[in-house]
């Protein structure tokens, strides 16, 4: 199972634009258009981020954050045209935790979900675990059969998000974005992933067993 992403934007076609390209980043998306249903929705499906707007029908998104916060622990991102100093304060202090105005740029809505995904994984965990695999967060130090391991910074990266999602198939796009962003081109990218992806393998490998696992044409997953 992917991240799981709530939209609540009254807006269609920016909800759908935004549906679409989180889709093909590998997130299972969910959309809202309304404050209601947006609080409906998030209580129903448990998302792990939530992309809020402020002016909804219904309910105000700063009363749904309000109301979310209470009940739920999920990072929450005003995506709004509210622009002024005042508003960016209040959207913070009602519970928000990050706040993007409109009009926007995807790369940098996309940055903001994965900042904090991390950081609520993060601050959820001090340790992540997997079998004879763990990684102190607070040291970025990752061990293998408790003994230190020695990883390039992508190697790393890759494992804590390996780590962080155990029981999910990764598709290959969300690895690469979450390792690169966009400053290389694909083609590139998939090449160096394949590398990260063998030597880490080899550096996770003894007396046959094995971690990571290929789901052809699905993306990678821990086994």
């Amino acid at each position: 199972m992917e991240d799981k992403i709530l939209i609540v934007e009254d807006d269609r076609n920016i909800s759908n634009i935004l549906k679409l390209q989180l889709e093909r980043q590998g997130y299972e998306v969910t959309c809202a258009f309304d404050g209601l249903e947006g609080i409906k929705m998030a209580k129903k499906h448990k998302p792990h981020l939530i992309l809020l707007d402020w002016m909804l029908p219904q309910i105000s998104g700063t009363e749904v954050c309000k109301i979310l916060k209470k009940v739920m622990d999920a990072p929450i991102i005003f995506l709004t045209s509210k622009a002024r100093e005042g508003d960016i304060i209040e959207g913070l202090e009602v519970g928000g935790d990050d706040y993007i105005t409109k009009p926007f740029k995807f790369e940098i809505v996309h940055a903001r979900i994965r900042a904090n995904l991390r950081k609520y994984s993060g601050s959820k965990i001090g340790k992540l675990k997997f079998k004879e695999i763990s990684i102190d967060i607070s040291s970025n130090i990752a061990y293998y059969e408790d003994n230190p391991m020695e990883l390039t910074k992508l190697e790393y990266l890759l494992l804590t998000l390996l780590l962080s999602n155990p029981k999910s198939i990764l598709s290959k796009n969300r690895i690469i974005h979450e390792l690169w962003g966009d400053f290389e081109d694909d083609h590139t990218k998939g090449n160096n992933l394949e590398v990260v992806i063998n030597s880490l393998r080899k550096k996770l490998s003894s007396d046959k067993k094995k971690y990571i696992k290929t789901h052809r044409g699905r993306g990678y997953g821990l086994i």
